[in-house]
């Protein structure tokens, strides 16, 4: 059984060294296969979002399989990881941010585990769709660690896999969007859905589309993922260590 997960994203081949295929599970949504890494315990669980070649992109990610694979694992926390474009100057590339709300703009992906569900057990609330104790967890580690990092900020999550128009990255600034990404949603929501505290911690790779001049490539995307691998990984082994010893009382969970 593993309590706490991983789920990374692009460039995660960088972040996991010695990466080891460790189960192929079938689950109501098809398959999903995870992972172990000698840079971590054993026992917690790395899902590659893209798949080990980011063969995946972000609207062929099937959400619904990797979530419910993690449940059948007993996963109670998940930290994720993603890359970020910045709609704010406060925040620039190679920053960390921890996100704490989304917007949804996504628009072909099931978004829901609510099939066939009562009224009552549908209407999920996401208020506030992140983990509270687990942003204090990773709070407190990336201050020990002086890993500088936002606490707060506005997900606009998109359909991908292009980038966005200029007059989009208006829209989200206006609506009060801070990063920009493809797949934090519906990731997020399902997770909630299953009563699982979810994190993400975002990287901030480039400022979004019609903020600059140059135009966003992959390449400059997958660089300062590249720089940013060190702390991240540091980050990430402190807030496993932190949140094994830390007891559930976030409202993640609907009360007993």
């Amino acid at each position: 059984m593993s309590e706490t997960a991983v789920i990374a994203g692009s460039g995660a081949e960088r972040l996991f060294q010695d990466i080891v295929e460790s189960n192929v599970m079938k689950t109501s949504y098809g398959p999903i296969r995870t992972y172990t890494s000698d840079d971590f315990d054993p026992d917690v669980t790395i899902l590659l979002r893209h798949g080990l070649g980011h063969e995946l992109l972000p609207h062929m990610v099937n959400y619904r399989a990797n979530i419910a694979g993690l449940v059948n694992l007993g996963v109670e926390r998940i930290i994720a990881l993603g890359a970020t474009g910045s709609l704010r100057s406060s925040l620039r590339p190679g920053d960390l941010v921890l996100p704490d709300q989304f917007l949804d703009f996504t628009k072909s992906r099931p978004t829901t585990f609510m099939e066939k569900s009562g009224v009552e057990t549908a209407h999920v609330d996401v208020s506030n769709p992140l983990c509270e104790d687990l942003r204090r967890i990773t709070m407190s580690a990336a201050n020990d660690l002086e890993i500088p990092i936002h606490p707060r900020a506005t997900y606009a999550c998109t359909e991908g896999p292009r980038y966005e128009t200029a007059a989009e990255i208006r829209m989200f600034k206006m609506l009060g969007g801070d990063l920009v990404g493809m797949t934090m949603v519906p990731e997020v929501v399902l997770a909630r859905e299953k009563e699982i505290c979810y994190l993400h911690v975002s990287v901030v790779t480039n400022m979004a589309a019609g903020t600059r001049s140059e135009k966003i490539t992959h390449l400059d995307v997958e660089r300062v993922i590249a720089n940013n691998t060190i702390s991240v990984r540091k980050l990430i082994k402190r807030v496993i260590e932190n949140e094994r010893i830390t007891e559930r009382k976030c409202s993640c969970r609907k009360p007993e």
